[in-house]
């Protein structure tokens, strides 16, 4: 099993998983609520998350959830 760490302050308060991109590999989400982010890493074939990327939401938007759902 990879593990993966984040910088001091990220606080990742909530994990989803599921295919986002329509790959058919399953990607991670997180909520990091200390940064004001959300951090993707897309899963690929072998079973490893070599790209990732990070979003930020509005400055003190704090998020602490992530909902998954068909929409």
């Amino acid at each position: 099993m990879k593990q993966y760490s984040t910088d001091t302050g990220y606080r990742p308060l909530s994990i989803t998983v599921s295919d986002f991109n329509n790959d058919k590999w399953l990607d991670i989400l997180v909520a990091n609520s200390g940064t004001n982010s959300v951090l993707i890493l897309a899963g690929s074939d072998n079973g490893t998350y070599p790209n990732q990327e990070t979003y930020f939401t509005e400055y003190g938007s704090r998020p602490n959830w992530i909902i998954v759902g068909n929409f």
